[in-house]
């Protein structure tokens, strides 16, 4: 790869030592003859067997001192396990601009050159009477090398055949007694192809794609809560189902009270780079119940930039519960749940696709009439594929498990409404050590296990405060705030080796009014700025919604069509529409 070449270029000065640039590559005339220097590299290459240099290209040039001399050895070798390819090679000296034609003054001491990684020549006196002003003793600045018997041939070079592994050619001059005169190296052929990855590439490409998957998870918490309150399963008021479509005997409606109906709404969300959905099927039931089974799901798209490798992902979940409400303010329940993604790390060169599955229990309970407790344990497990450097899929296995606890205040002061939350998350996932069937080249294909985890705690309450503006209408207007603490975060693996640590905390302000209508129609406007505390990073957003109720035969009562306009900027500005049925 070019990235090697400031490295070859440095090795070459170390080993040159004091005689900076004694030695170098030029073609047949040499730097004194009229020849040009020797391209570096010479050619790029992808998964070729061989590869031909021409006659007459390949010369090693005498600059500065020391000159060449009866004795000199001139070793000449190949990196990265190209070996040399012809069964004989001949040094040819070059005088006045061209080869001369005499052997005699180099002779290979190499046997059977063919398949070896470095051939040596030394240096002798001609055999030859030569006429003036050519001397016995060596007095040429430039030798040129061919693989034959014979001046004036190719030179031919087997290929290792790796990708992503460069070649470099070194030649290396000592004296009779073994001391270095000096050194060169050039990079001869420049592969093109990415490099085989190694098991550190691979753990980290997994590592950043299991994280964005975690966080993901962790981030689309299922609000148990909201089984009391009715909230975050359509955001409707409790209130309205108590006189609404649900049918609840006198005698227990009497009982009953905001924080203590079972029932909730059924919800559709559809819109740019995110969906949703929730359903009660509690309140499909003709005699009420204490047992209840909801579904709830979500599908969003993400982009990361951070750390240098920029990210996209595509994430699915379903979410299924049963619960049995043991008494008006505790229910036990088990939560079953599918994810799915699909993203991609261009800093890495790694795509990863896969799903998973995990179960467990939860309990909701009310601590008091202002304050509510959920808490839920699972486990599970994952299938997974990556394509590291486009050498194409591999399959590996995940176990996971998680615990999430929540407390959630439902309280009201007069004409204020505060909502308090301090939640605690903890996601930890192992992924199971796999043979590669990509890493062609490598001795030892196992990559290992490694665990990624993930802990955040978020805290922050919603402030809000109606009052009525007109006999017709009422104003709500709100103001929240949510802080995010990842305290066990895993680090972004750069394509550089470098892990970027992502602890930090971060929090979000939203503020905004609502204006509702007699007649149950609604207008909401919002604005939030996210990325407090984060150097580098802000997103502003405003949303703008409107809803109203549709009376139609077939419907249950209560039921509403919404519209909302969202747009954000966050570097990039982005807008989408959402279409919202909420029965």
């Amino acid at each position: 790869m070019r990235k090697l070449c400031f490295c070859g270029s440095v090795l070459a000065l170390v080993l040159i030592t004091s005689q900076l640039f004694a030695y170098d590559l030029y073609s047949a005339g040499g730097s004194s003859g009229g020849g040009t220097p020797f391209p570096e590299p010479y050619k790029t290459i992808t998964n070729e067997a061989t590869a031909l240099i021409p006659q007459d290209t390949l010369a090693l040039d005498r600059i500065g001192s020391p000159a060449f001399a009866v004795g000199d050895t001139v070793e000449i070798s190949l990196s990265g396990g190209a070996t040399f390819a012809d069964t004989n090679y001949v040094f040819e000296p070059s005088i006045g601009g061209a080869g001369i034609g005499d052997l005699t003054w180099a002779t290979l001491q190499t046997v059977s050159p063919a398949g070896k990684p470095s051939i040596t020549f030394i240096l002798k006196e001609t055999t030859l009477s030569l006429p003036p002003p050519f001397s016995r003793t060596i007095s040429a600045d430039t030798f040129i090398l061919s693989g034959n018997a014979f001046a004036g041939q190719p030179v031919n070079i087997n290929l290792p055949q790796v990708d992503g592994l460069d070649v470099y050619i070194t030649f290396t001059v000592r004296d009779l007694g073994g001391t270095l005169k000096g050194s060169v190296q050039h990079l001869l052929f420049d592969s093109t192809l990415p490099p085989t990855p190694s098991e550190s590439d691979y753990k980290g490409a997994i590592r950043n794609i299991l994280s964005a998957n975690l966080r993901a998870i962790a981030s689309q918490s299922p609000n148990l809560s909201g089984l009391m309150t009715g909230q975050g399963f359509g955001n409707s008021n409790v209130s309205d189902l108590i006189n609404g479509y649900i049918p609840i005997p006198e005698e227990l409606l009497a009982n009953l009270t905001e924080e203590s109906l079972l029932s909730l709404p059924f919800y559709v969300g559809i819109k740019s780079g995110q969906g949703s959905f929730a359903a009660s099927m509690s309140q499909f039931n003709d005699e009420p119940t204490n047992a209840n089974f909801w579904v709830k799901g979500r599908w969003q798209y993400t982009n990361d930039k951070r750390g240098g490798n920029e990210g996209d992902s595509d994430f699915g979940l379903l979410m299924v519960g049963a619960d049995y409400r043991y008494s008006l303010d505790t229910l036990f329940g088990v939560l079953a749940q599918y994810d799915f993604y699909e993203s991609s790390a261009t800093g890495l060169s790694a795509e990863g696709k896969g799903w998973g599955w995990m179960m467990g229990p939860y309990f909701v309970t009310r601590i008091d009439d202002s304050l509510i407790l959920d808490v839920r344990i699972a486990w599970g497990r994952s299938d997974n594929e990556i394509n590291v450097s486009n050498k194409g899929w591999d399959s590996f296995d995940g176990e996971r498990w998680q615990v999430e606890a929540n407390l959630t205040g439902d309280m009201t002061y007069g004409e204020w409404y505060v909502a308090p939350r301090l939640g605690f998350s903890y996601i930890e996932e192992e992924q199971k050590a796999f043979t590669s069937s990509k890493r062609l080249t490598a001795t030892n294909k196992t990559v290992g296990a490694q665990t990624v985890s993930l802990g955040n705690l978020s805290f922050g309450p919603e402030i809000s405060r109606s009052w009525n503006i007109s006999e017709e209408a009422t104003m709500r207007s709100f103001v929240a705030a949510v802080g995010l603490w990842e305290y066990d975060a895993p680090d972004i693996i750069h394509i550089d080796g470098r892990s970027i640590n992502t602890e930090k905390l971060r929090a979000r302000a939203e503020i905004g009014s609502e204006l509702t209508f007699n007649d149950d129609s609604s207008v909401y406007v919002k604005y939030a700025f996210d990325g407090i505390g984060l150097s580098g990073y802000e997103a502003h957003s405003v949303e703008v919604s409107a809803r109203r109720p549709i009376n139609v035969g077939f419907l249950p009562n209560n039921s509403y069509a919404s519209l909302r306009y969202n747009v954000c900027d966050a570097g990039t500005s982005t807008g989408n529409i959402k279409y919202e049925f909420d029965f």
